[in-house]
């Protein structure tokens, strides 16, 4: 079973474009993920493996590619964790929901978000 639904750095650079409100060009996405960490040529090939995985499009203006999302972080969230979810219970059932809350219950914050949901959601 697939661990991730993208790479470390795909999630970043995700995250990044998700935060700005206009397209970017691989060198702001670099500058934002840190230039000592990544090579401009990995952001580069992987925002490109992303527009061909149907997460971002790019426009040409001038001899730059300016990228944005085409799908918005919840959308992505919604349509991609569901289908892992379900295999975690359909595969681990009563294992699941302990260990979801053994993890969620380290972040005070996190464990709050949880409960107001379940406070939300009752009947």
């Amino acid at each position: 079973m697939k661990k991730e639904v993208l790479g470390k750095v795909e999630q970043q650079i995700m995250n990044t474009i998700w935060a700005s409100k206009d397209p970017l060009k691989p060198a702001e996405v670099r500058r934002v993920l840190g230039e000592k960490e990544h090579a401009y040529t990995t952001i580069m090939t992987i925002m490109k493996i992303l527009t061909e995985k149907g997460y971002l499009e790019r426009e040409k203006k001038g001899k730059t590619y300016f990228y944005k999302a085409l799908v918005t972080k919840k959308d992505f969230v919604k349509k991609n964790m569901s289908d892992h979810i379900k295999s975690l219970f359909d595969n681990f059932g009563e294992l699941l929901v302990p260990t979801l809350y053994k993890e969620i219950s380290k972040d005070e914050e996190s464990l709050e978000l949880l409960r107001k949901y379940v406070k939300d959601n009752e009947d």
